[in-house]
């Protein structure tokens, strides 16, 4: 009789460590899907404003903004284009590898952000950057240069001697990437107490994932919305007006609903995720 009830035991046992593992893995994978489902109004009202901001005419006002704010040989403007992205992608000392089946795997379970993604976008004409290990800002100034004015901002945010600016141009990237990761992962991994149980530090970030996230990704959206509303400053003293300064705006609109909805769709994702592996482990025995 005991025999009987231990092998019953142990095939409980992997029963719900099949399901947990299941639903470990469904919760994980959810997240990508609700991210890029709940994108889509976003997407969808930012293309039309694409067609509007994108375009040249931003250049020469490039030197006034640098002079006007102290820096000027101090950051590198890099005009890309794609007669020359080849030869900039080397000088900015990016490598091109290919990537393991392994790497990519990681890649995928980690929701590491793409430079080549990136810069390709850029000289595409739909993004710019700033890149302070080179201490450079990339741009396509014929097909895309509205965003020059914010990429400067950023620059000087992380140069500022206001600590408060300065922290958050630092901390934004590596908090906005793991922070949801680590916290999702907690999540996943705990099943949810009942009603009464006493609940550990563990159970409360599963119990706040959502929140938690948002607030992960909070000082990445600041400092972005900062570049955004000091980056029009920066473009009307330097003399940018008419046109060329409503495509600004409405650049820097487009940008901050962009991240502003990021933020929310990370915390939903996180929260989602969730929920998705927590239906899924209702299936264990009890």
């Amino acid at each position: 009789m005991t025999a009987i009830s231990n092998n019953n035991s142990s095939k409980s046992s992997f029963k719900n460590g099949a399901i947990g593992t299941a639903a470990f893995i469904a919760g994980w994978e959810s997240q990508t899907y609700l991210s890029k489902f709940a994108r889509i109004p976003v997407l969808k009202y930012s293309k039309p404003q694409f067609e509007y901001i994108r375009g040249g005419g931003f250049l020469p006002y490039v030197n006034n903004a640098l002079e006007q704010n102290g820096l000027m040989d101090k950051v590198e403007i890099v005009n890309v284009n794609k007669n020359n992205a080849k030869q900039i992608w080397k000088d900015l000392n990016f490598r091109t590898e290919e990537k393991t089946t392994i790497r990519k795997i990681i890649d995928h379970l980690l929701r590491l952000p793409s430079a080549e993604n990136s810069f390709v976008r850029t000289v595409n004409g739909s993004n710019a950057f700033y890149l302070p290990r080179r201490n450079a800002i990339v741009c396509n100034f014929e097909k895309f240069g509205a965003p020059i004015f914010h990429e400067i901002q950023h620059k000087i945010n992380r140069t500022s001697s206001n600590i408060f600016l300065k922290s958050l141009a630092k901390v934004k990237h590596p908090l906005a990437i793991f922070g949801p990761l680590s916290i999702s992962c907690c999540a996943l991994i705990r099943d949810k107490k009942k009603d009464g149980e006493k609940e550990n530090i563990l159970d409360k970030i599963k119990n706040n994932c959502g929140l938690l996230a948002f607030l992960c990704v909070l000082p990445h959206t600041i400092e972005e919305f900062i570049a955004n509303i000091k980056g029009t400053s920066i473009a009307k003293k330097a003399g940018v007006s008419g046109e060329l300064l409503k495509k600004i705006k409405v650049t820097h609109k487009v940008s901050m609903i962009g991240y502003g909805a990021s933020a929310l769709i990370t915390a939903l994702s996180v929260w989602g995720g969730n929920k998705i592996r927590d239906l899924i482990c209702k299936l264990k025995d009890k």
